[in-house]
């Protein structure tokens, strides 16, 4: 019987050493999918923010461009809007408005309006 309790008393010390040493194992380090997360959640919770609600980041007509072609050329096919070169582009009030031309200035074309202040497309069509 004393040889029993011995052994209980051992395995019982093994079990309480062996969970005491799992706890302090260093936590499986996140994922970049947790690390996007996280930085998502904090987008629309925390109040910081390195640029200014006010100050303009899309400066440029070039950069307009750009950044403008890489949607539309989704959307509506690169070939579509380089036939539509060359564009009208123009900085109002904040936004750049820019559209294409059509064969001899006609309609037909896309339009887009973006804030130059946090890139957010306010408008996309293209006319028939």
């Amino acid at each position: 019987m004393a040889a029993f309790i011995k052994f209980y008393v051992l395995a019982i010390c093994l079990t309480l050493s062996i969970e005491g040493h799992s706890q302090n194992r260093p936590k499986t380090p996140p994922t970049d999918n947790d690390i996007a997360r996280r930085i998502l959640k904090s987008a629309f919770t925390d109040t910081f923010n390195v640029i200014q609600p006010n100050r303009i980041i899309l400066k440029d007509k070039y950069k307009v461009m750009l950044f403008a072609e890489q949607i539309l050329f989704d959307i509506y096919g690169k070939s579509t809007i380089i036939s539509e070169r060359p564009y009208k582009i123009y900085f109002i009030n904040s936004y750049w408005v820019m559209w294409g031309q059509g064969p001899g200035g006609d309609g037909g074309t896309f339009e887009i309006v973006i804030d130059s202040r946090n890139c957010r497309i306010v408008r996309i069509s293209h006319g028939a």
